[in-house]
């Protein structure tokens, strides 16, 4: 299970989850092997194929956290502040929802406890309350996702392996900053943005 903590927010959209847990289940990457070493242009035997795996899971992880989209199915659950109302769920496109409970232990009932407007990518309208843990199911079926996601995968795995072992910036104390995205994927991205 991956947990991603924060506040993202975003005026475009209405999103502010406090914790974001996933249970990705079994996997399957959205790229193969053979897709990113043509991409890359490299040879077809390479040693270099557990390197590889890693690159592509590392590079889909990055996309998904600068893009706000899930690019596998999985089971999200957000910790949200809803006190406005309208907030999107993140980590979309969204699917079913498997449950909704408030801040004190109570599952809320559908149309009646909770209200949801939209179908690929949903918005909680009610309750307008904090601390709400909402349970759903959300990202691109095996297979589906969509081809400028896919290209931001592979460009980012291609960022990876041409520049393994060096570190992308670094403050001015000098303590080095988290991998960020290859120009190339910000780019892809930039206007798929959901946080």
């Amino acid at each position: 299970m991956l947990t991603v903590t924060g506040q993202p927010q975003n005026k475009k959209a209405n999103f502010n989850a406090a914790q974001t847990s996933f249970n990705d289940g079994t996997i399957t990457e959205p790229v193969t092997k053979d897709e990113v070493k043509a991409y890359c242009k490299l040879s077809t035997g390479t040693t270099e194929d557990t390197l590889i795996d890693i690159f592509i899971t590392a590079a889909r992880r990055q996309c998904e956290e600068y893009s706000g989209i899930s690019f596998i199915p999985r089971t999200v659950t957000a910790i949200i502040t809803n006190l406005c109302g309208g907030i999107f769920l993140p980590y979309g496109p969204t699917g079913a929802i498997t449950s909704v409970t408030d801040s004190e232990g109570t599952v809320l009932v559908a149309d009646e406890g909770y209200t949801i407007r939209g179908t690929t990518w949903k918005q909680l309208l009610t309750p307008l309350q904090d601390g709400l843990t909402v349970v759903y199911a959300a990202g691109y079926a095996n297979g589906s996702l969509p081809t400028e996601l896919k290209l931001a995968i592979l460009q980012q795995v291609f960022y990876l392996y041409e520049n393994r072992g060096e570190v992308s910036s670094v403050t001015r104390t000098g303590i080095p900053t988290e991998t960020t995205l290859s120009p190339q994927a910000k780019s892809t991205l930039r206007r798929l943005k959901r946080v």
